[in-house]
């Protein structure tokens, strides 16, 4: 039964790319190309005879075409054929517009609402969805106003305020929560959508405001579980249609059933009802076997919920096999940790969905709640979900690691863990506006290692965290010059470095600050000083980040350059109180040694010779080419000019004249 079924899935998808070679041959047929080869005369002469024919023929394949990109949940070619049907509707309407029989206007326009609104809005609404699921912002907001210009006259009565685009996304509103498992606001936006139903009840439109083709009830039986009601999960469930448990051709239906099936073996685990778990088990399973037999022909991105989805249920089975054993700790660890391991790479990648990292977290939590795979998994969605800028999310799993993280085993994963949550939590701050607090707490962070003279962390994963806070704290210092709530940061940071640097930690730091207080003098140079140590530091705590050397690279031909062309009082002239620039901020930097003065000389004395060259190279041989020694029937004027070259050459390169 499941090859039988799974061979009616492959003529399918490839009946697409048919299609597709049919229409571009039959168009070089016709009207030639750059690209295929040209078509046979007779060929050509037929297509062309019959050019009306086929492109009536292509039009009238729209429809089917449509419906079977949404049955495989071919994205791509759901929106080929939606736009192909929408300009064909649009001509359907504009032919009928057109129709000179009509008398009366007001009637021949509710005639063609009548005839055409119900398809349009409904291509509409399977083109939008398309759209939000290959994450086309800008092509959906594209098409609403292409919708507005075209067809607003046909899709929205008078007198009715209902935007189209909450009609065409009320399918993606839901998959939007339900994939970030954000129950309260889907809660709150289904009750909006119950009020909305009300109000416009009766309207032609109403029927669009519903949640047909979401199961509803499975949603609210997941949102359930994850808060723990596991009664009330059972009951959502009870709810769900019989058919829930049936094999299906549709990807996504088979999807949505697989979790289903896997979260009611979770259930029944709960329950200590471990006899059925397996049963549970295999349907889950069963369910993705019938589309997981064509979906690589797709490729690897519309494969990666099924595969994710089998993950789940293989490391649920896993746990079921070995939960007897006495070495199961050990057993589940190395499992769960595999997968983390192998995957993080792509959780770090911002242009991705949370969703499938989710549902295998909702999977190690059950299984091993306080395992270092479940609370690293947990780490990385909590600077995905920052990083994309859902607050939301990334406070609930920053609230979970700071339940569980003190039950972890192991001193050094421990230890680990809790760094990486403390920044984290600074990360998360700077997200939510809170700029003051993160700042402080970063500082606080890296203080120890800044400040203090071996600057070398030795466990290898910590080296990396601080030099990847070293930079951030380098970048937002550069970023918040002219915020002065900053300015007590930067003085306490100031300080701290002054109480270090000093015999008695009472001393310098107070001075500094009663200083301030007094003068208040520029901290631009305070800053750049501060920026530049913690930037050179990150690449001693981590010599192989190379975001590390190129921001000290960076920060390096920025002094040089302000130092040569426009100095001002962020440019560094000598280093107030960081050791770690002494050997690039030297006060003399700009001197010239004595190896250059002499050959500025070199260059200055040909143009003194006199005819006699062998007199004047003897002499030369007895110069001393010290500025400040008496040299023996020494030239006052060259030694004039050279101090003049001299000074003039220290002064363009930044030095104060003499």
């Amino acid at each position: 039964m499941i090859g039988s079924s799974g061979a009616h899935l492959l003529p399918m998808r490839l009946l697409f790319d048919f299609v597709e070679a049919l229409k571009k041959n039959v168009y070089n047929a016709y009207e030639g190309s750059a690209v295929l080869p040209s078509a046979a005369r007779s060929s050509s002469l037929f297509f062309r005879a019959n050019k009306k024919v086929c492109e009536e023929w292509f039009s009238r394949i729209c429809e089917p075409m449509m419906n079977a990109g949404l049955a495989l949940q071919c994205h791509d070619a759901t929106i080929h054929y939606c736009a192909l049907r929408l300009q064909e509707l649009w001509n359907l309407v504009a032919s009928a517009l057109n129709d000179k029989s009509r008398v009366q206007v007001t009637e021949h326009l509710h005639n063609i609402k009548g005839r055409f609104s119900a398809d349009i809005l409904r291509v509409l609404r399977h083109m939008a969805l398309a759209l939000c699921r290959t994450h086309e912002s800008e092509a959906l907001i594209g098409l609403e106003k292409w919708v507005s210009l075209t067809f607003s006259p046909f899709l929205v009565e008078e007198n009715q305020s209902l935007s189209n685009s909450r009609i065409l996304s009320l399918h993606a509103f839901i998959e939007c929560y339900t994939s970030v498992c954000d129950w309260k606001s889907l809660e709150s936006w289904l009750l909006e959508l119950q009020t909305l139903r009300a109000k416009h009840a009766g309207k032609s439109y109403c029927g669009a405001l519903t949640t047909t083709g979401n199961e509803i009830n499975a949603i609210h039986a997941l949102a359930q579980y994850d808060e723990g009601e596991y009664q009330a999960a059972w009951a959502c469930l009870g709810l769900t249609p019989k058919s829930s448990s049936e094999l299906t051709l549709d990807p996504k239906l088979a999807l949505q059933r697989s979790e289903q099936m896997l979260l009611q073996a979770m259930l029944l685990q709960n329950d200590e009802k471990e006899d059925k778990v397996p049963h549970e088990l295999e349907k889950a399973r069963l369910m993705l076997e019938e589309t997981l037999s064509v979906l690589p022909l797709d490729g690897l991105e519309e494969a990666a919920a099924h595969a994710t989805q089998l993950h789940c249920i293989f490391a649920y089975e896993e746990f079921y096999k070995i939960k007897g054993s006495q070495d199961k700790p050990r057993q589940l660890q190395s499992m769960l940790s595999s997968y983390v391991q192998f995957m993080q790479p792509q959780i770090g990648r911002v242009h991705q969905d949370c969703n499938p990292w989710l549902k295998v977290l909702r999977v190690y939590r059950t299984i091993s709640p306080v395992s270092k795979a479940t609370l690293k998994l947990c780490m990385n969605l909590l600077s995905l979900a920052r990083k994309q800028g859902n607050l939301l999310l990334a406070n609930r799993l920053n609230n979970y690691l700071k339940d569980h993280i003190l039950s972890c085993s192991g001193e050094r994963h421990h230890d680990f863990l809790i760094s990486n949550l403390q920044y984290e939590g600074i990360l998360l701050m700077h997200a939510e506006k809170n700029l003051e607090d993160a700042l402080t707490n970063l500082w606080s962070f890296v203080s120890p290692v800044i400040v203090s003279s071996p600057s070398i962390v030795s466990d290898a994963d910590n080296s990396i965290l601080k030099a990847k806070a070293c930079l951030k704290l380098s970048n937002w210092l550069k970023q918040n010059y002219s915020d002065s709530r900053l300015d007590g940061i930067i003085i306490k940071i100031r300080s701290d470095f002054d109480m270090a640097n000093s015999s008695s930690p009472s001393r310098g730091g107070p001075s500094f600050v009663d200083e301030i207080l007094s003068s208040k003098p520029p901290l631009g140079s305070i800053i750049e000083e501060i920026v530049g140590t913690a930037t050179k530091l990150s690449t001693h705590l981590c010599p192989t980040m190379g975001k590390s050397w190129i921001s000290y690279a960076s920060w390096c031909f920025s002094q040089a350059r302000e130092s040569l062309l426009t100095p001002h009082e962020n440019t560094l002239r000598s280093c107030s109180f960081s050791p770690a620039l002494v050997h690039e901020v030297l006060p003399e930097r700009f001197k010239l040694t004595e190896d250059e003065i002499i050959k500025v000389k070199s260059l200055i004395l040909p143009f003194f010779q006199n005819k006699d060259d062998g007199g004047l190279a003897a002499e030369q041989g007895e110069w001393s080419f010290s500025l400040d020694s008496a040299a023996p029937r020494n030239d006052n004027t060259v030694i004039t000019l050279v101090q003049q070259v001299v000074n003039i050459i220290e002064s363009v390169s930044g030095a104060p004249r003499c």
